[in-house]
């Protein structure tokens, strides 16, 4: 009986699985917004997991070296965090906004330089003037439209003021659950390990142990690298474009560094941004800009990225691409952060199983062959 349970169970197991899968494909809509809510109800305890793992690290540091104390540990660590950010918001914000400001009221005189642009562009590329013409005739009109779409918008500050409060719930809720959880690491990770003792076998604590520690390595050298790495290129940016006056400096830079984050997409979207904006303010610095942007880019490409990531996820480009698309459907702008680390754990596992299977075949080939 057993041996007739051993033989049935595999074509078992394939015919659930199939009836699974047509269910699914059966009622995929249904599934996929199931999915979402599910994922839109825990994506705050999400990124507490992910803050508290990233702040884990100096706390450890802290803890180990100075303090010999987890709770002075988090509170020093939330104190530098704090500290930071406000150095951040006093120095940077201020040039940000009066940067914005200042763009925002001469975006006519804007439009109207990039007009004397387009007429002076060779003729050979046979540009047509009366087009040049029609699009650029009556700058006042067209800012009047803009403003007009803005005032259209606003008629929608209800459902803009709840998105934001949505946000802003997310944030809260993810800040207390990655406190919560850096204070009480030691205790959950104890409950943790006595519930897998009590229900696993000894092959599945052993597997959970591996997943766990996979995912630390590569969580937290991947979103301290990163956000190391994005510093550095926005700090870099700043001081470069500073030194040559490109306009909107610290607007400019801001956009880098912090579309640098996103690994191969984010400096092509924030090298973009810039040049649009630089398009309008200064056309004559578009050029400059934009080998200064592809030099520093290949530095950190290069240089400065495999210095403090290394080879930390162990992704080829397509691999990274997929987990930054389908991270990001899932949960937008962290989503496409999140994304590469997770799937690098996923990949790392499927990657393993595959190869041991593989070896096993290979050893019960030989042995077959042998006999």
């Amino acid at each position: 009986m057993r041996k007739l349970l051993e033989q049935v169970a595999p074509w078992l197991l394939v015919a659930v699985t199939a009836v699974a899968f047509y269910e699914v494909l059966e009622h995929l809509s249904w599934f996929v917004q199931l999915c979402k809510v599910a994922l839109d109800t825990v994506f705050p305890f999400l990124v507490g997991i992910a803050l508290a793992w990233l702040l884990d690290i100096p706390t450890r540091t802290l803890e180990e070296r100075w303090l010999k104390n987890r709770s002075l540990s988090v509170l020093a660590v939330l104190a530098g965090v704090v500290l930071i950010i406000w150095l951040l918001i006093a120095m940077v914000v201020p040039q940000i906004q009066l940067s914005a400001e200042r763009f925002m009221e001469n975006v006519p005189a804007y439009l109207a330089n990039l007009e004397e642009l387009l007429n002076q562009l060779p003729v050979d590329i046979a540009l047509d003037g009366t087009v040049v013409d029609a699009l650029f005739s009556d700058w006042q009109t067209i800012w009047e439209e803009i403003l007009t779409l803005i005032g259209n918008y606003s008629s929608n500050l209800f459902a803009y003021g709840k998105a934001i409060g949505n946000g802003l719930v997310t944030v809260l809720t993810a800040i207390v659950a990655a406190i919560y959880i850096l204070l009480e690491k030691e205790q959950m990770v104890r409950q943790l390990k006595k519930v897998c003792h009590a229900l696993l076998p000894t092959g599945g604590q052993r597997w959970l142990s591996k997943v766990y520690h996979l995912s630390d390595r590569m969580l937290t050298s991947f979103l301290a690298g990163k956000i190391l790495d994005s510093a550095v290129i926005g700090l870099l940016s700043a001081v470069v474009l500073g030194l040559l006056r490109i306009p909107f400096t610290p607007l400019i830079s801001v956009l880098i560094g912090a579309t640098n984050i996103v690994p191969i997409v984010g400096p092509i979207i924030g090298g973009i941004i810039g040049g649009v904006i630089l398009l309008l303010a200064s056309p004559g610095s578009v050029p400059l800009y934009a080998i200064l942007v592809l030099v520093i880019q290949q530095l950190d490409g290069h240089v400065i990225g495999p210095k403090i990531l290394g080879n930390t996820v162990g992704l080829s480009t397509m691999w990274t691409l997929f987990a930054i698309v389908i991270g990001g459907e899932l949960f937008g702008f962290a989503g496409m952060i999140l994304g590469v680390p997770v799937f690098a754990v996923l990949y790392n596992l499927g990657a393993e199983f595959i190869n041991g299977r593989l070896r096993k075949k290979e050893a019960a080939a030989q042995e077959q062959k042998n006999s």
